[in-house]
């Protein structure tokens, strides 16, 4: 379901509610349009006619340490810097909250810690020379010719980076690193 109305604080969203049932409207369609149960709507209505509160009851256990800016700025992060671990976002909000907490936040946004795709780098020049390669074999006989790879990379070098397991916001690209392959040309 898609919230219709955007509201400040619980009470603003109480007060519409309200306001709609004053003026006709059925439990089951509030319900639809705040996004809640009809039970909850129910309870809203039947505590503002019987003591007139619009506030909810008091949320028990711990609070939330992550508020909302908090939560825009680890998203920031990630968006910015992919490859930063949850210990150096944790630095980076003056150790306001646990490198732990963030993990589970990420966690919940379906983010991962992954390896990043790896695609190597090629110049404006290697495509035009791919290509002109390409035009100028395109009707060459390949079948009296071995192709041969003699290429060295390194095998220790890894990037890990946040990544989104569904793209549910369209601004988190998935996280691709470039890398350059090393290598010799061959012979024909």
């Amino acid at each position: 379901m898609i919230k219709k109305y955007i509201f400040s604080s619980q009470e603003d969203r109480n007060l519409a509610i309200v306001q709609a049932k004053k003026r006709g409207q059925d439990i089951a369609s509030l319900a639809y349009d705040f996004n809640l149960s009809t039970r909850h709507v129910y309870r809203i209505i039947q505590r503002y006619e019987k003591n007139g509160n619009l506030k909810g009851k008091a949320k028990s256990g711990r609070p939330s340490v992550l508020t909302r800016a908090l939560k825009a700025k680890i998203i920031w992060l990630v968006r910015h810097h992919p490859n930063y671990t949850a210990v150096y976002i944790t630095k980076e909000l003056n150790n306001v909250v646990s490198h732990d907490t963030i993990t589970r936040y990420l966690k919940t946004l379906n983010f991962s810690w992954k390896k990043a795709s790896k695609i190597p780098m090629l110049s404006e020049e290697d495509r035009e020379a791919r290509i002109n390669f390409a035009k100028i074999k395109r009707s060459y006989d390949f079948s009296n010719t071995i192709f041969t790879d003699e290429t060295t990379f390194f095998l220790d070098y890894s990037l890990n980076v946040w990544e989104k397991k569904e793209s549910v916001y369209h601004f988190l690209r998935s996280p691709i690193l470039k890398k350059c392959k090393f290598g010799r040309p061959s012979m024909n």
